[in-house]
């Protein structure tokens, strides 16, 4: 359980460990497996940020990207993700974002759109504890 920030540098701090992850920005499907011994079996199928799209919008930043950026991130937003946000669990939201649906889409140049780096953490934060993810 994480403990109230005394003051906004700890609040940062805090921020900065956040673990974000696949398993925790996605709701998960339950299936259940009467025949074996396995038991239920857990799988991500809907990103918890689809919720909140309508405020984590109001930070989206377009840039043009040069061609080696563009070359750079043709069909990779994994490692776009990693580049920017310091991990690769937000490629599914730059396809989003970009209104791609496969990698194969992915190819960024004139436009691209991303959350701003400097707040998403913030929103994720504020996602988590809404969705009691952590405290």
């Amino acid at each position: 359980m994480s403990k109230i920030p005394a003051n906004m540098e700890e609040q940062i701090d805090q921020i900065k460990k956040l673990e974000i992850s696949y398993r925790k920005l996605h709701d998960n499907a339950i299936i259940q497996n009467k025949d074996t011994t396995i038991g239920n079996i857990e799988i991500p199928f809907q990103s918890i940020l689809t919720k909140y799209k309508n405020f984590l919008n109001t930070i989206i930043i377009t840039v043009d990207f040069d061609d080696d950026l563009s070359r750079r991130y043709l069909y990779n937003p994994k490692l776009m993700s990693y580049e920017f946000y310091g991990t690769v669990e937000f490629w599914a939201e730059l396809l989003r974002l970009n209104h791609c649906s496969s990698t194969v889409m992915f190819k960024p140049k004139d436009g691209v759109k991303f959350y701003d780096i400097n707040q998403l953490k913030t929103f994720i934060n504020e996602i988590m504890i809404l969705e009691k993810i952590i405290s």
